[in-house]
């Protein structure tokens, strides 16, 4: 006869919290462990991959075509005197570049100073005096402030939105064309000995061979409709032109912040992307003639 088996015994208490507990444990461990090894792998990637000089910089070229717009400060200093402006080159909802200009004269004792606003379109161009100041002079120029030029053989868009690192809202077959050929453009390499800004910065010295930026802003020019895109000729150019850049890139946003021209006292900073601009044309404007007019009709 079979003897009886003792019945099991259920765990106790304290020993089902045991094991709850140890198995918490070997779970929370694994995610810790998970969790340690996706932090070392985002950190190689950042370090080896995304933050690898060259593909920082040619990154920014590629987003730099492919926003809305984009706000720049731009610093000249002279013996004779300075300029500071803000410019706003914006592509939608319509191509135009919006400019506030401040001009101190340093041959005047003491300086004067004069401030010029511009909005400029494909199509044409718009100037006015916002502010004028001689001193020792008692003239009032108030009310020519209001007083918009409108220039019909349009400039401000074109000189703005070919600056050594272009700008645009291009679709990525053209924007792929147009980077192709600034690759061709660009000799890119890394300053190591300038100081960093922060860890999240890199700086280049690049060299631009202006013959054949020519060929890509020629092609960008088409690809925008500008009227003048023919004009721009790469023959003009030698191959041994060239333009010496200092530029700063933002590591992670692959945004451009700053170049340097070299060689020259002109510093652009870039400081805000994607905006669009509120700013319209002037419905109201003069002539040359009557602005001349209401010019000499202010006492010296």
């Amino acid at each position: 006869m079979a003897k009886p088996q003792p019945a099991k015994q259920k765990p106790s208490g304290k020993s089902l919290k045991k094991i709850i507990e140890n198995r918490t444990f070997i779970v929370a461990s694994r995610c810790f462990v998970m969790l340690v090894v996706l932090i070392l792998v985002a950190i190689i990637y950042y370090t080896k991959v995304y933050s690898d000089p060259q593909r920082t910089f040619w990154a920014m070229v590629d987003n730099n075509l492919a926003t809305n717009g984009v706000t720049k400060q731009t610093t000249q200093q002279g013996l004779a005197g300075s300029t500071d402006s803000i410019t706003q080159l914006v592509f939608n909802p319509a191509a135009r570049v919006h400019y506030i200009k401040k001009v101190t004269d340093k041959s005047t004792k003491p300086s004067s100073h004069l401030t010029l606003e511009g909005i400029g379109t494909v199509q044409a161009d718009y100037q006015r005096y916002s502010f004028i100041d001689r001193p020792g002079s008692t003239s009032n120029y108030s009310s020519i402030y209001n007083l918009w030029l409108k220039g019909d053989q349009p400039t401000l868009f074109g000189n703005t939105v070919f600056g050594a690192i272009l700008f645009g809202n291009l679709r990525q077959p053209q924007r792929t064309d147009i980077v192709n050929k600034l690759r061709d453009a660009y000799q890119v390499e890394q300053d190591t000995t300038a100081r960093q800004i922060s860890a999240r910065t890199h700086t280049y010295s690049v060299t631009v061979s202006l013959q054949k930026y020519a060929i890509a802003a020629r092609a960008y020019a088409k690809v925008l409709g500008l009227p003048d895109a023919d004009k721009i000729t790469p023959d003009a150019y030698q191959p041994t032109d060239r333009a010496q850049l200092v530029v700063n890139v933002d590591i992670l946003s692959r945004q451009l912040t700053k170049i340097e021209y070299k060689n020259s006292n002109i510093t652009e900073t870039y400081v805000s992307y994607g905006v669009s601009s509120t700013v319209n044309p002037p419905e109201k404007t003069v002539s040359n003639q009557q602005f001349s007019s209401a010019l000499n009709s202010i006492k010296n």
